[in-house]
């Protein structure tokens, strides 16, 4: 080998080296976090900003220490969501939007790296360790709260957990390179498999729970036949694999590939083995009358000819799915909509979503740091995330369209805070919570109280359609009264005609001796009236009625 490609050779071997000790370092936290309170902004719209110069203001939650959230889960009910905590695991109540318990206090001493629920929603799988020391998975009521369970063997960090889907088997995949699978009902180990020969960062059931498969940074993912537990398909990959997830069919098994060599997400068809052909009757027809007819003998080879053997079909091509110039953390495939579909978490802070054969359908700025983990609700229509950036945030797994932010503002505290991207927010500590305008004006209290809205919140975190937040009530202003137009006198009706039967006074037939009756009253006539007294000037005197 020349001088050149050893220099290479060591250059990649470095690089690889430094990449995993990052990993290591970002997602395992030694310590309790130490940062100092920061200020997360969380951009918000709503119609009681309008009197500040903009619909769109900022809600700015004071925060810290955070750790990052590096594992998710959800209740078999859909309103109950699981999240990691360090030294406990938080269950937030999405259907009366409350951070409803904290467990395993005292219990764990680590960052919770590993969460599965079992079938019934009851019980609760949790697993932390310390790198290179030990490893712990435990189980836990939910409704108490206390442990029921604690399965032994883990001797260092456990990175995934998974239960089939019967509820019968828990697989904990560690880094001590070992995935071990317990009887939960007999609390007792039913197998330990150690094929993988590196760290196991991701285990997964299939569907139908009939298989088990484990990948991790020894390049490899293995399936093994559950309850047998022999191997069934090997899968050698290029780098690290840092998470994986059957297809909705049990099909294809998705890898999300990282590390210094190559990123980006694979998918392969699984080879099962072939099940024995069951013997074919011999086919026949029906005659009129309902008789049967066999159908005709098959003719007998020609001399010299070989028999026919099954023809083996091809096995298709691996899929790929292209992350950019973020690292895949973890995978999940979900049957919602016409197709499957394929939602990746990168380290770059978004969330990819790709068609069932490989094309990018949509890209959601997730978090601020790297995006640690996913999970999807019972009926697929949310999606949650975690990430290094201490917060959880919810999505509607349909439209991608963010539902609510949820953050634990203190690490091991009841400080917690929800906010929505509409504004509506629940919170355990009011002190927390401080708003940005357009004008940089502080925001009125009546608006702030029309925020503080535990039903919209509530709907928010249900998926449903939010309704937009009242306007706060100004004071109300004297009615000005209204202006009356008026009306048009109405015109007076033609009188009739009438014959005279006298002369009357002011006739213009003249009296006798009296000239013709002028049209102005004249003094001197007889027949006309006397004028009227002349008006003294400057008196405001009426005449009497």
């Amino acid at each position: 080998m020349t001088a050149i490609g050893v220099l290479s050779s060591l250059n990649r071997y470095a690089l690889s080296v430094l990449v995993s000790f990052f990993c290591l370092l970002q997602a395992l936290p030694a310590a309790e976090p130490a940062a100092p309170v920061r200020s997360i902004p969380i951009a918000v719209s709503n119609a009681v900003f309008k009197t500040h110069g903009s619909l769109s203001g900022t809600c700015v939650v004071s925060a810290g220490p955070l750790t990052p959230v590096t594992a998710v889960a959800f209740g078999a009910d859909g309103k109950t969501l699981a999240a990691g905590g360090y030294g406990e695991v938080l269950l937030w109540d999405l259907g009366d939007a409350v951070l409803r318990k904290r467990i395993g206090a005292g219990v764990f001493n680590q960052a919770v790296r590993a969460l599965a629920f079992r079938k019934g929603g009851q019980w609760l799988a949790a697993g932390d360790g310390a790198p290179g020391i030990s490893g712990a998975v435990r189980l836990f009521n939910i409704g108490s709260g206390e442990p029921v369970a604690d399965f032994s063997g883990p001797k260092d960090v456990v990175s995934g957990l998974a239960f089939s889907p019967d509820g019968k088997f828990l697989a904990a995949g560690c880094a001590d390179s070992v995935v071990r699978v317990w009887n939960v009902e007999q609390k007792t180990a039913s197998a330990s498999l150690s094929e993988l020969q590196g760290g196991v960062l991701g285990v997964a059931f299939s569907g139908n729970g009939n298989y088990l498969a484990a990948a991790g940074a020894g390049r490899l993912a293995q399936v093994w036949e559950t309850g047998k537990w022999n191997p069934v398909c090997r899968m050698q990959q290029t780098d690290t694999v840092n998470g994986l997830a059957f297809d909705p069919a049990d099909e294809w098994l998705a890898m999300a590939i990282g590390g210094s060599f190559e990123h980006g997400v694979r998918a392969q068809k699984i080879e099962y083995p072939e099940a024995e052909a069951e013997p074919v009757p011999p086919k026949s027809s029906v005659v009129s009358g309902g008789a049967t007819a066999s159908a005709k003998p098959t003719p007998p080879a020609k001399p010299g000819a070989t028999p026919d053997k099954r023809k083996k079909a091809a096995k298709p091509p691996p899929r790929a799915f292209a992350t950019g110039a973020g690292i895949p953390t973890a995978v999940l495939w979900s049957a919602t909509g016409k197709a499957p579909r394929l939602y990746v978490a990168c380290t770059d802070g978004t969330i990819r979503v790709y068609g069932n054969f490989g094309g990018l359908q949509n890209k959601w700025a997730a978090h601020d740091d790297w995006v640690d983990c996913l999970a999807l609700s019972p009926d697929a229509t949310m999606l949650a995330s975690g990430g290094a950036d201490g917060m959880v945030k919810l999505w509607s797994a349909v439209t991608g369209r963010l539902l609510a932010t949820l953050v634990q503002t203190a690490c091991r505290s009841d400080r917690w805070a929800i906010v929505t991207p509409q504004g509506n927010f629940q919170t355990s500590c009011p002190d927390a919570i401080q708003w940005k305008t357009a004008d940089s004006k502080p925001l009125e209290p009546a608006a702030i109280e029309a925020l503080a809205n535990q039903q919209a919140t509530r709907q928010a975190l249900s998926g449903a359609t939010p309704t937009p937040t009242p306007k706060p009530k100004p004071v109300p202003k004297p009615a000005a009264k209204p202006v009356v137009s008026p009306k048009p006198a109405p015109s007076a009706p033609p009188k009739p005609a009438q014959t005279p039967t006298a002369v009357p006074a002011h006739s213009p037939t003249p009296a006798p001796n009296c000239a013709p009756h002028p049209v102005t009253p004249s003094p001197t006539c007889p027949s006309c009236p006397p004028p009227p007294a002349p008006r003294q000037s400057g008196s405001a005197t009426s005449p009497k009625p």
